[in-house]
């Protein structure tokens, strides 16, 4: 049935575009607030229990995100992406300064997404729920119509929860979003009211992203061995396999053998350890397998960390991983370290979801291509330059003549002196041959020693004067004509 007009009508003047739909219940279908009933366990997902027959990875217990080395990935990836905030810009001209649309109701959306998460909250999940699925779903809530309202809150669903479905037949690449809200309740979510986050493009299915977890299935397994078998040597205190010997002339039974087998167990093993044990008839005890001093456990742990970092795009130093923190020794190195990974990984993070936020959020406030969500990367500290590399960088620049005294200083945000770049001008155009212009190692201007330009200092005062002749002639040229129109005035007055 079409809508009454008046009824629309009467509806916009009251404010009905501005009022936020009711939360939605289970009583009303989903709730969007509803995440994962477990972590991400990639490892008994369909097409991995053919990888492992234990029953700890069939029945779930391990789940891929509690591994210690890729979580430590995950929060690494996640605490550095909320750095920089996003705004909302003006970009009218590339070679001008973007205008901060602070007033904006976009960004006011952007600042509080919704009552219950703060921006930086959403931010965080956005990245961790990418990296362990590939994707990240934020559901939009809309005042008034459900599909042309205005969006007044976003919230997270667990991508576990939301399957995108296209229809048998239908040309869309996607119809709709199945969002499993409660075991056996679905709900199907319009594409409108859904920003998807992807990292990258999977192959298999072009609706979804790549998840880095899926590619280490068999790495977060061999750490988790390693783990379990280094707590089996400590729960028996250190103690490897042991194989009682009795001499070949004496005779023992298998009862007596299993009840030298028990009495051994019980004497060194799990809560006997440590204890004296006394074996009769000859019998000798010697060890079987590899003590802790024979085995490398570091190495064990090593490779699968290495290997996880590498997948998961965190060095192994800045998630504070220990085959990382032997290679990087000393905060130097690291600070490099953590500036390639700022530059390498969490720009193109950023860069991406600024573009997925303008393509699916941002026509839903303003369809002007000259505004945009953009990161502010000028607050991300490991962007920004060194303030004494900046300062030496500047300094030689003036000294080379590769810029003047006035740009270096705008530079550091001091104002321009002019009468600073005229005796540089000055010291420049005065400069004999090869003053100032020789090449050095690295091809940069060198300046001769203060001593060598000693004999070339009155050329230099002329010089001077020659550039500040014309400022000075004009101002003596000004206040005698001010005089002689002073001495006129008191002539003609009689004065």
């Amino acid at each position: 049935m079409p809508a009454n007009p008046l009824r629309v009508v009467m509806d916009y003047l009251r404010g009905a575009d501005l009022k936020a739909v009711p939360m939605p219940t289970a009583a009303n279908l989903a709730v969007p607030t509803a995440g994962a009933p477990t972590g991400y366990g990639w490892l008994n997902q369909p097409g991995m229990q053919g990888v492992f027959s234990t029953d700890r990875w069939d029945s779930g217990e391990y789940e891929a995100d509690g591994n210690s080395a890729v979580f430590a990935c995950l929060l690494t990836l996640a605490d550095a992406h909320i750095e920089p905030p996003l705004k909302v810009w003006r970009i009218t001209d590339p070679e001008a300064d973007p205008i901060w649309l602070q007033a904006s109701p976009m960004q006011a959306l952007l600042d509080e997404p919704n009552p219950w998460h703060d921006n930086l909250e959403l931010w965080w999940w956005t990245q961790y729920a990418r990296h362990c699925d590939g994707n990240a779903y934020l559901r939009k809530v809309r005042a008034g119509d459900e599909l042309t309202g205005n969006v007044v809150e976003l919230w997270p669903i667990s991508p576990r929860l939301v399957e995108p479905v296209t229809l048998d037949g239908s040309r869309n690449f996607i119809d709709y979003y199945d969002y499993t809200y409660a075991p056996g309740k679905h709900e199907k979510i319009p594409t409108e009211n859904i920003v998807h986050f992807r990292i990258g493009i999977d192959d298999y299915d072009h609706r979804k992203g790549l998840a880095p977890i899926r590619r280490l299935v068999r790495l977060i397994a061999s750490d988790e061995e390693a783990v379990r078998f280094a707590d089996a040597l400590l729960h028996n205190f250190g103690v490897p396999g042991l194989v009682v010997q009795v001499p070949e002339q004496t005779p023992i039974t298998e009862d007596s053998a299993l009840e030298l087998k028990a009495r051994i167990q019980n004497t060194f093993g799990t809560e006997g350890r440590g204890n004296v044990g006394v074996l009769a008839g000859g019998a000798s005890m010697q060890q079987f397998g590899f003590s802790p001093n024979d085995l490398n456990l570091e190495i064990l742990h090593n490779v699968p960390e290495a290997r996880i970092a590498a997948v998961m795009r965190v060095p192994p130093a800045v998630a504070g991983l220990g085959v990382g923190l032997d290679q990087t020794a000393n905060f130097a190195s690291l600070k490099a370290v953590y500036e390639a990974f700022t530059e390498r990984v969490l720009v193109p993070t950023w860069r991406l979801d600024a573009a997925k936020l303008n393509k699916q959020l941002k026509p839903d406030f303003t369809p002007d291509r000259t505004t945009l969500i953009v990161h502010d990367l000028s607050r991300v500290r490991s962007l920004q330059d060194d303030v004494d590399a900046q300062y030496r960088r500047l300094d030689m620049g003036v000294r080379g003549y590769w810029i003047r005294p006035s740009e270096a200083r705008i530079d550091v945000g001091k104002p321009a002196d002019p009468e600073l770049d005229a005796l540089w001008l000055a010291r420049a155009t005065s400069a004999p041959a090869g003053f100032g212009a020789t090449a050095g190692a690295k091809g940069l201007p060198e300046t001769k020693d203060d001593a060598q330009t000693l004999e070339d200092f009155p050329d230099l005062v002329q010089t001077m004067l020659d550039a500040t002749a014309p400022k000075l002639e004009a101002q003596l040229n000004g206040y005698f004509d001010d005089q002689r129109k002073r001495v006129k005035r008191a002539l003609l007055s009689g004065g």
